[in-house]
């Protein structure tokens, strides 16, 4: 076996592994502490993961000089590609750009999803998308939630949007359905630099993707609950 065919057996395991582990920690959470824990285990991992790693990573994927909703967009789409999701990026314009996280969740495999409480993918797209215009230093961005699929759509989809004026905080997430929304052109999508991002890198991308986010739910878990209540959850996942 040559030396890449090893890191794709290896990094391949390694990823669905820690994906199981972090959605069974989600589960175990909500199984011992109920779905208000949950939902804040929720807000409090998205948050802490933006402010390690949104800023850090523009330079990493080539989109830091990118317009504010274009950056935001290709961000997400990028870096849940690299995890494993299923995503889709529609630019509609430079202030206005689309994208779909496709089913199933890549956080609940299966049919995991239908056990979740109705609200908490509202939390989980509240949390993170509405922030990236003030990380960015663009009080302008908005984020604009048009489908979820724990309320019955085939996809979670949304859009960010730069408005001609500042928003409040409280102004940049939006929930509303869109009856007509753009469909998506692979060949337009957005590519990363293969010179920079050879096949090793993104393997080892997949694999860190999934770690990282089990390593953070546990460091906020230990936050919310206490050391022996985090201690039974993660020994139960």
């Amino acid at each position: 076996m040559t030396e890449i065919e090893t890191l794709r057996r290896d990094c391949a395991i390694a990823g669905k592994l820690w994906n199981r582990m972090f959605s069974a920690i989600l589960f175990s959470t909500m199984r011992s502490h109920g779905g208000h824990m949950l939902d804040r285990l929720w807000a409090s991992l998205l948050r802490s993961h933006q402010d390690k790693y949104f800023l850090a990573s523009l330079g990493k994927l080539g989109i830091a000089n990118d317009p504010p909703a274009v950056a935001a967009a290709k961000y997400h789409y990028f870096s849940n590609a690299l995890g494993g999701l299923g995503m889709e990026y529609i630019e509609e314009s430079p202030k206005k750009v689309w994208i779909r996280y496709l089913a199933p969740a890549w956080t609940y495999p299966g049919t995991a999803l239908a056990a979740l409480p109705l609200g908490v993918r509202r939390t989980v797209f509240s949390s993170w998308h509405p922030r990236n215009g003030e990380l960015l230093g663009c009080m302008r961005l908005c984020w604009v939630c048009t489908k979820l699929i724990d309320e019955g759509y085939a996809c979670d989809e949304g859009y960010f949007i730069e408005h001609d004026h500042d928003l409040l905080p409280e102004e940049r997430a939006r929930f509303e359905v869109a009856e007509k929304t753009p469909e998506f052109i692979p060949e337009k999508a957005p590519k990363l630099d293969p010179k920079v991002w050879p096949e090793a890198r993104l393997l080892k991308a997949n694999r860190n993707y999934a770690v990282d986010y089990v390593r953070d739910t546990v460091d906020q878990l230990y936050a919310l609950v206490g050391q022996h209540p985090a201690n039974a959850v993660i020994a139960h996942a």
